[in-house]
């Protein structure tokens, strides 16, 4: 917001002075540039033309807290509270307010009736001096007998199922054979050799925290190894995705993030799994907004706190040059693994193994692997999907119990790889300062090798 705009704004109140949403943004802008008096000014006369007007009674919560004014503070809080028309950011504001001026109590019943809305609610300030109540006020409280918990309106909270029962937030067994993965053997016996380490507290080395970080082309199997895990191994496997996170109907995303990495922590053993990772520890510059860097320096704050412990930890990531170069550090995620396309010796097990409607002629089989270079097998399964139906189509279910490769390459030359253009992204977007990198020289050999 710059003068030339504000001053369109007083120009349009000198028209319209009794305009009450024109006067309350114009006294937004003005707490937004720091002009405090002028702001609060504004505040004044939409409450003298509408006494009762909450957003007015907001806007001078939070003028009044960065003025240093708690005792105004807790007022009007207290009148929004009496009106239910107290938002969350209000209460934490009254709760914060409360703390300031000593009112240790006060602060403490306030923040239980967050929590109370919203289980997952997290703020370092208030969480560090009002979470644990025998340490900080037991003093502070008057003796209860155990009769005056029944009627506790915070008392059956925690008793609805949805608690007790936690089974929802575990990745079930979808029936994806562990066996029948195509390739990326070093990888799968990594993930077995880790788990079955720290499930039996057999970890004999400093590190015992395993931050597993499978970088690599959409399609490539990344995901679908982790979810065809529970077929393998009996760990449980918690799956933290960015819907949960980013869901507007939903609770802070930091306080997501800390809920998911104590149930981790509480599941022991458990690994935790983080999809798409680059979403929420992306790369941080001058225009990152204040959600985006809370969610980063939430998530870099969890990672550490589980650097000394026997966790298994795995992320996902399609955009490795996104992520921030602290999570790139041995002690975030100490093992990056590239999950690229499959080698030709692995496409041709891959064709050799299709058991659809139809199977490929056994001279197809040489001639598609060497055709198709780049390809994810999710992509070969949908040129192998689409030849049969489009032949199922035009001709009717064929007698013949083969399909021609002819048919194939044809869809295959409709689809094209993704991975040739990924391949392209990331010379493109790597950082230059990050060339010595451990997932620079992977991609780098990868290149080199590939067939």
């Amino acid at each position: 917001m710059n003068r030339k705009e504000l001053k369109g704004l007083e120009d349009e109140l000198k028209n319209s002075p009794n305009n009450i949403a024109l006067r309350l943004t114009y006294a937004l802008k003005l707490f937004k540039l720091k002009e405090f008096e002028q702001s609060e000014k504004n505040y004044q006369i939409v409450l003298k033309l509408d006494s009762n007007n909450v957003k007015a009674k907001q806007g001078l919560v939070e003028l009044y807290f960065a003025k240093g004014n708690y005792s105004a503070v807790i007022v009007i809080a207290e009148e929004l509270v009496k009106a239910n028309a107290a938002s969350e950011k209000m209460m934490e504001l009254y709760a914060k307010a409360l703390l300031r001026q000593n009112s240790i109590e006060e602060a403490q019943e306030v923040y239980e009736r967050i929590i109370k809305n919203n289980p997952f609610y997290f703020d370092e300030e208030l969480d560090s001096v009002l979470e644990d109540q025998d340490e900080y006020i037991s003093d502070a409280l008057p003796n209860r007998d155990q009769d005056d918990y029944e009627d506790d309106e915070y008392g059956d909270f925690f008793d609805n199922p949805f608690f007790d029962d936690d089974s929802h937030l575990f990745l079930p067994d979808l029936n994806i054979k562990w066996d029948e993965i195509n390739g990326h053997e070093m990888l799968k016996s990594f993930i077995i050799f880790k788990n079955d380490q720290i499930s039996s507290n057999l970890t004999t080395f400093h590190l015992k925290k395993v931050g597993l970080l499978m970088y690599g082309p959409s399609g490539c199997g990344k995901t679908h190894i982790v979810r065809a895990l529970p077929s393998k191994i009996e760990t449980p496997i918690l799956p933290l995705t960015i819907d949960k996170l980013m869901d507007i109907y939903s609770y802070k995303p930091e306080g997501l993030i800390h809920y998911y990495f104590g149930k981790m922590r509480l599941g022991n053993p458990c690994i935790l799994f983080i999809e798409d990772v680059e979403k929420y520890a992306q790369r941080l510059t001058e225009n990152s907004g204040l959600e985006i860097r809370l969610i980063v320096s939430k998530l870099a704050e969890e990672l550490d706190h589980v650097r000394f412990q026997e966790q298994f930890i795995i992320a996902t990531t399609s955009k490795p040059w996104e992520l921030d170069a602290m999570f790139l550090t041995t002690g975030k995620f100490n093992y990056p693994f590239f999950v690229g396309p499959p080698s030709l010796k692995e496409r041709k097990e891959f064709f050799k193994k299709l058991f659809h409607v139809k199977k490929l002629a056994n001279s197809a089989v040489d001639l598609l692997a060497k055709e198709s270079k780049y390809y994810s097998i999710g992509e070969l399964l949908s040129a192998f999907d689409r030849a049969i139906t489009f032949e199922c189509i035009a001709k009717g279910v064929p007698s013949k119990k083969t399909i021609d490769a002819d048919l194939v390459l044809a869809q295959l030359d409709i689809i094209q790889p993704n991975s040739r253009l990924w391949f392209e992204d990331f010379k493109n977007m790597w950082p230059s300062s990050k060339k010595s990198h451990q997932i620079f020289t992977e991609v780098d050999q990868f290149m080199l090798k590939f067939d």
